[in-house]
């Protein structure tokens, strides 16, 4: 236990040994300066008056919690307060040695005062730029001073009534004196108060003691009042080196703020500089950005006549091939999509599946059935309800061919929510136009709405707001309940789907799947309904909350996607 015991004192000793090493010392003497007469060193009671440099460091956050003060010790950091760029530090310390620093961070200024429990007092003053001096105040001369000035005070106004009274006590002996004279003539019958003098003299004695008591009063008025003309005298002398200290503080502040305006002055002036700077790369950045800009429409623009000359070539291949095959007595039909010449030589049955505007040449001499499956847009989604999965549409046209046939192909784009009008757009219809026939339409699914039936309908219905999901492979959105408060509660209902069954296509060459509906997140916006997947595939996914494949429904805060058209030809039976 022992051996315990001197270990723990022993880490104690070693730990207090680091602590104590690592405490800043506030100010180290400047021996540099010594002839250098501040006039605060020249002042009565300033004593062991001594030139310092000043370590601002030590008032840095890291390390103002303790200080190291040559004569005072070291003091603790009791609290700190903050105003308009000046720093108020106290510190304090077990033997009740206080500290109180006023710190000017911007313009590397400090004062402060050091006071002992006995009341000694020392002072940390700015003589100069960069200039400090440390020095004691003897506060009990002040103190003697002001004490004997009162007393002296004091012993006058008892000395005026003292004076009163003894003129009073003459005056009442004067007369007693002479009532006595009175009495002594009258009783003895004389003319004169020469006989009387005997009865006379005690008083008389009596009244000359009086009067050496006035005189030396008087004399002691005298030296009074000299000594309140010398105290009178040396107030006005403390007032004017009041004065003059206040004096040099003001033209010390007005130095510093006049510092300071010429920094802000130079910050100014530096920020004027950073935002033409700005500007000028900026104009910079643009222009470059102008010419990239042109120097991509440029390189449009040759690829267009590129792509056009290819195609001017591949058409001039294809009309060659069509001489040939209509000098045969049953020549099959070709299909070319003008962006991707398709060209099929046994065309028995071929199909294209087309995702963006296009127009399709068709060649070939007969009858021929055209058949086409079309997905309508995706509705937008709403902050109360998934948008619908876009409609199915299946239909085709006996169509007869003498050569070339020119059919066009618009997608339906997906709905998106509106900021500015707080609603949803439907999804765009997908259209197939055919020379002197009526066009071929699948209609966009509709937006989520902010009403209780908030899913949008569609092939699969949107969900409803607060958690509800899209609908599946034609099924209706999801419905939610909904309790506003414990009176109010709202029954939600998710988009009507078709329940229409996906139809085999271009004679099962392509494969058609249900996709996901969308998933409600954060119980707040609906899922949009599920749309198609041809051969696997569908739209690149934008989110959770859409419905996956092409016309797959949209939430509030993501586009629907595009719809599809599937096109298919064959030889009439």
């Amino acid at each position: 236990s022992q051996s315990r015991h001197t270990w723990i004192f022993l880490s104690a000793a070693v730990l207090c040994l680091t602590f104590a090493t690592a405490i800043p010392n506030l100010f180290t003497e400047d021996p540099a300066q010594a002839d250098h007469q501040a006039s605060v060193c020249q002042q009565d009671g300033v004593s062991n008056c001594t030139y310092v440099n000043i370590n601002f460091q030590a008032l840095s956050e890291e390390n103002n919690s303790i200080l190291k003060v040559p004569t005072i010790g070291t003091l603790f950091l009791d609290y700190t307060d903050e105003y308009d760029g000046i720093v108020h530090l106290n510190y304090k310390n077990d033997d009740q040695t206080t500290g109180y620093l006023t710190y000017y961070a911007m313009q590397q200024s400090l004062i402060g005062t050091f006071t002992f429990i006995t009341g000694e007092t020392w002072k940390l003053a700015k003589c100069g730029d960069f200039c400090y001096v440390f020095y004691g105040v003897t506060e009990k001369k002040w103190t003697d001073y002001n004490e004997k000035g009162s007393k002296n005070k004091n012993t006058k106004n008892n000395q005026k009534d003292k004076n009163a009274k003894l003129k009073i006590k003459i005056n009442e002996c004067k007369a007693k004196l002479k009532k006595s004279k009175e009495t002594c003539m009258e009783a003895y019958n004389l003319t004169t108060a020469e006989n009387c003098y005997a009865i006379g003299l005690t008083g008389e004695n009596e009244m000359a003691l009086l009067e050496a008591d006035l005189n030396n009063t008087q004399t002691v008025n005298e030296q009074l009042k000299k000594e309140g003309i010398m105290m009178e005298s040396r107030l006005a002398s403390l007032g004017n080196e009041l004065k003059t200290a206040n004096e040099m503080l003001t033209n010390e502040v007005k130095s510093s703020e006049s510092k300071r305006s010429s920094l802000e002055t130079q910050l100014n002036e530096l920020h004027a500089d950073m935002e033409k700077l700005k500007y000028e790369s900026e104009k910079v950045e643009k222009a470059k950005e102008m010419e990239l800009i042109q120097l991509k429409r440029e390189i449009e623009s040759k690829n267009e006549e590129i792509f056009d000359l290819r195609e001017k070539l591949e058409e001039e291949k294809l009309m060659k091939e069509i001489d040939a095959r209509l000098d045969n007595k049953n020549p099959e039909p070709l299909i070319a999509k003008r962006s991707n010449c398709l060209v099929d030589p046994s065309f028995v049955s071929s199909s294209v599946s087309i995702t963006e505007n296009r127009n399709i040449s068709v060649h070939g001499n007969g009858k021929f059935d055209i058949g086409m499956f079309l997905v309508g847009g995706g509705g937008g989604g709403h902050k109360l309800g998934g948008g619908g999965s876009g409609f199915l549409e299946l239909s085709s046209v006996e169509v007869v061919i003498d050569g070339l046939l020119f059919i066009n192909v618009e997608i339906g784009e997906g709905g998106s929510f509106d900021e500015d009008t707080n609603e949803s757009g439907a999804g765009h219809p997908t259209r197939v136009f055919i020379p002197e026939y009526d066009p071929v339409v699948a209609l966009g699914g509709n937006p989520g709405v902010h009403k209780y039936n908030s899913g949008g309908s569609g092939w699969s219905g949107g969900g409803s707001s607060r958690g509800g999901d899209g609908g599946y492979n034609g099924s209706n959105g999801e419905n939610r309940n909904y309790f506003l408060n414990e009176k109010e509660y709202y029954s939600l209902k998710g988009g009507k789907g078709t329940g229409q069954n996906l139809p085999l296509v271009a004679v099962g060459q392509v494969s058609l799947a249900p996709g996901k509906g969308g998933t409600s997140h954060a119980d707040w916006f609906g899922g949009g309904g599920g749309g198609i997947l041809v051969d696997g595939k569908g739209p690149k996914h934008k989110h959770d909350g859409v419905g996956e494949g092409y016309g797959g429904g949209g939430r509030k805060t993501h586009k629907a996607n595009n719809g599809i058209a599937i096109l298919w030809i064959k030889h009439s039976d």
